[in-house]
């Protein structure tokens, strides 16, 4: 019955509870051991039968004295009701969660138990592979000490167990110790935020071949790493960017906008290129003079020359706009290409 499945944690374990009173009701009653697969599959009506052919059979007709003294006859008809009995405790469950399109039958109380069991023994599962994969996000993000939200850690794990969902059984990739740097940085880079992984193979003693190794088989099991919208990482840069550096929110109204600008001429570098780009374009066209070109390319993690590439070839000579020398030489061209561009928005 696929419909347990979607039930939360709370609804199936509301129906497991309800389901272990009806075996616990019918364990306590019949003192013997108490096999509750047995007591469904088992058709104690034929049963029943064969054994009135039994009686008849040594006494030569059904005398009701003797049928009535039976201890067999009397156990086989008390499951009877039992199973009866059951079948309007289940008719009651099956109102109660929306279940009355299906049959009614005794198989749902082990099913219902075979799918707790499942649920437990997944939790579990995952409860190991969570304290294995922990102990790695601790020890990459206590060197790096990224500002992000707390979540990301839950977020990341989320992702590792999709990937490793994906992975034959016994392959060696499956190892968490192995497996988990490699989706942590991958889902770092998703949400826009670069982690170094000379930094990381440090913590976890890995080698930079090793981890690129692991980095390129993982993507193949995992291909939309690599159609991951770029806009939206730059964004996310930016945003984390804007945050450190506690920037006003006016600041990411308007790299988004320049972004949204001038994203068919730069489209075409790194994301980390591109949110360098935009920083500056932004900050010069905000009049923000509380840090210099250098500390900004620094803060994102890219060159100053990339930066000054992407500008002057890729912004300025494609606008066929000449006499561009440098980012601190032509601020004011700059500053006036991007007003004349962009509506900005000041604090």
């Amino acid at each position: 019955m696929e419909v347990l499945h979607s039930l939360s944690e709370k609804e199936l374990e509301e129906l497991y509870k309800e389901v272990l009173h009806i075996f616990d009701i019918y364990k306590d009653k019949y003192k013997e051991a108490f096999l509750l697969g047995e007591f469904i599959e088992t058709n104690y009506d034929s049963l029943l039968k064969d054994r009135f052919k039994a009686i008849k059979k040594k006494y030569g007709e059904l005398n009701y004295e003797v049928l009535n003294k039976d201890k067999i006859i009397r156990n086989l008809k008390a499951k009877i009701d039992d199973k009866a009995s059951i079948r309007e405790l289940l008719q009651n469950i099956y109102e109660k969660y929306n279940l009355t399109q299906y049959t009614v039958t005794l198989d749902f109380l082990s099913f219902v138990i075979h799918v707790k069991g499942k649920r437990q023994k997944k939790k579990y599962r995952e409860n190991t592979l969570y304290k294995r994969f922990e102990s790695i996000y601790d020890k990459i993000i206590e060197s790096l000490k990224p500002t992000v939200d707390p979540n990301i850690e839950q977020e990341c794990f989320t992702f590792f167990l999709e990937i490793w969902n994906r992975i034959k059984k016994g392959t060696k990739l499956r190892a968490p110790e192995i497996l988990s740097p490699i989706t942590i940085f991958m889902c770092f880079y998703m949400k826009g935020i670069h982690l170094e992984i000379k930094n990381i193979c440090r913590r976890i003693k890995m080698t930079d071949k090793e981890f690129r190794q692991i980095l390129n088989e993982t993507i193949k099991i995992y291909p939309e790493y690599l159609k991951r919208d770029r806009e939206i990482l730059v964004r996310n840069k930016l945003e984390l960017f804007k945050t450190e550096l506690r920037f006003p929110d006016e600041f990411i109204v308007n790299a988004n906008a320049i972004l949204e600008k001038f994203w068919p001429f730069i489209q075409h570098t790194t994301e980390t290129v591109i949110a360098g780009t935009i920083a500056i374009l932004t900050v010069i066209g905000m009049d923000i003079k509380t840090y210099n070109y250098t500390q900004i390319c620094k803060k994102i993690r890219c060159s100053q020359s990339a930066v000054l590439y992407q500008i002057k070839n890729k912004i300025f000579k494609t606008l066929n706009i000449p006499g561009f020398e440098s980012i601190r030489q032509s601020r004011e061209m700059i500053k006036e290409l991007i007003i004349k561009n962009i509506d900005i928005k000041l604090p």
